[in-house]
């Protein structure tokens, strides 16, 4: 006899349902518990980033020569990339040692700024503090990145020490200082390496890095590639790459231009580094405060330094993101959505950093702030100087014009192949041109473009540009004025 079908009512649960709840409300228990403890893997890569790019000093060198205790950078020539630090990257099986790369997109920051430091285990002749070829020395990573002293080091091959990539000789930074973590500067011509050795190393000068305890120079090669969260980088090892120029060298030595002492082979581009200091005043500063604890004008700092790196209507693009979640037109957020408008445009605040900013600017313990007044604060008030540089400009188009600038007129006149990005290739004229007419916010091709629409453009524009020679160039190149 066959049974019945069975029929259910769509209230009726199937399966493991009460454990698939449980599971999901566990789930749901976690994220909470990571977010209040800054454990989210988006907080903890966040934290990650903005403490390895934070903003480094460089030494500024009167006299063009290396010091101990400069604060300089590495640029390796073969990847066109300085040297960075990963402190985030522990290699594996090591006491305390992290990886290190080339990147081609690095700055001035925690992670690509070193201190040169003299090897004081043993005496040398040199009593001054000026870095000398054949001289030891070590490279520290910047304390901004690492509280504890971290040094450039090398050691022999073994299975447990060998660069993950290429399988070459390992080079990293180490929570050690013993004969592994010392380096000889060396000049790159190996003609008159000999009779360089003692003479003051220069900045910016071609230079190889030889590794004291195996005679293997520093190198980088953009054959051993890998992604980061800081973008594609490039292995660093120790690893001696010359060229093949023997019998050339042979036959100099016969004919008596050298002698058998003089290295027959020159390095290739894989161990030429340079050593690069700042190249004026302003990139040296104290960078210890850096390390105060940050208040409500340091955060504003920062995001306006944010916004500005996304272009130059970052702050216009922000501003019509907050009206549109504004869905009320109060001109007022609260917390939650003044957190989501800044997350959307790509800038993520910490509870503390989010509590901080939101509380200076809620002035009456409302919880809501003005955001106009938020955009308006972090762009920062336009100088007399560029109000009245504008209106010149302005002008010129009222006298082309006979006295009418209509939308069209302006578009048409707006020479965006002369703009200052365009001729130094940062942006192509189609992005330049596309990048000004989508910032207005006429629709009309006949509508009047009055002062106050010229000037409210040029207002946020101006915030990216440090300079006013740099604000009035572009002005004068864009408009065609003189």
């Amino acid at each position: 006899m066959n049974q019945p079908p069975m029929k259910y009512t769509h209230k009726t649960r199937l399966g493991n349902w009460s454990e698939e709840l449980e599971l999901e409300e566990t789930k749901v228990k976690d994220f909470l518990r990571n977010k209040a403890s800054g454990t989210l893997p988006s907080t903890q890569l966040q934290q990650k980033i903005d403490r390895s790019l934070l903003r480094a000093s460089l030494t500024f060198s009167k006299d063009g020569l290396v010091h101990f205790g400069d604060h300089l950078m590495l640029l390796n020539k073969e990847t066109d990339g300085f040297l960075v630090a990963d402190v985030y990257d522990q290699i594996k099986g090591s006491d305390e040692g992290y990886n290190t790369f080339t990147a081609k997109n690095a700055f001035p920051c925690a992670r690509s700024v070193f201190v040169i430091k003299k090897y004081t285990k043993e005496k040398d002749l040199f009593q001054d503090d000026v870095v000398h070829y054949g001289q030891k020395v070590q490279i520290q990573v910047n304390p901004l990145l690492f509280k504890k002293e971290l040094l450039l080091h090398s050691c022999h091959i073994t299975p447990s020490h060998v660069a993950k990539l290429s399988r070459r000789q390992e080079a990293g930074f180490y929570a050690k200082n013993d004969f592994n973590t010392v380096w000889i500067i060396e000049h790159v011509d190996p003609k008159v390496r000999f009779e360089n050795e003692g003479n003051p190393v220069l900045a910016g000068e071609a230079i190889l890095l030889k590794h004291c305890q195996t005679a293997q120079w520093l190198a980088s090669d953009p054959a051993h590639s890998t992604k980061s969260d800081f973008g594609n980088e490039f292995e660093v090892f120790g690893h001696s790459f010359q060229s093949l120029n023997k019998t050339q060298n042979l036959i100099a030595e016969k004919t008596g231009r050298t002698t058998i002492d003089i290295p027959s082979r020159n390095q290739k581009d894989q161990n030429c580094w340079a050593i690069v200091l700042a190249s004026n005043p302003d990139q040296e500063f104290d960078e210890s405060v850096l390390l105060k604890p940050l208040d409500i004008n340091d955060y504003l700092i920062i995001i306006r330094r944010k916004v500005l790196d996304q272009g130059p209507y970052g702050f216009t693009n922000l501003l019509t993101h907050f009206r549109k979640i504004d869905i009320k037109n109060v001109g007022a957020l609260d917390k939650e959505d003044f957190k989501w408008g800044l997350r959307n445009r790509g800038i993520i605040l910490s509870t503390e950093e989010l509590e901080t900013v939101f509380r200076g600017f809620d002035r009456n313990n409302k919880g809501v702030i003005d955001y106009e007044e938020f955009v308006n604060t972090i762009r920062g008030q336009i100088t007399s100087k560029r109000v009245e540089m504008i209106r010149r400009a302005y002008g010129g188009l009222m006298e082309r014009f006979q006295g009418e600038i209509k939308f069209e007129d302006l578009v048409q006149a707006f020479d965006e192949k002369n703009h200052p990005d365009v001729i130094n290739g940062i942006k192509t004229d189609k992005e330049a041109f596309k990048e000004f007419a989508s910032a207005w916010k006429i629709q009309e091709a006949d509508r009047v473009v009055t002062f106050d629409d010229f000037f409210n453009y040029y207002n946020d524009l101006s915030a990216g540009y440090e300079r006013d020679d740099q604000f009035q160039h572009m002005l004068n190149a864009v408009w065609n004025q003189k």
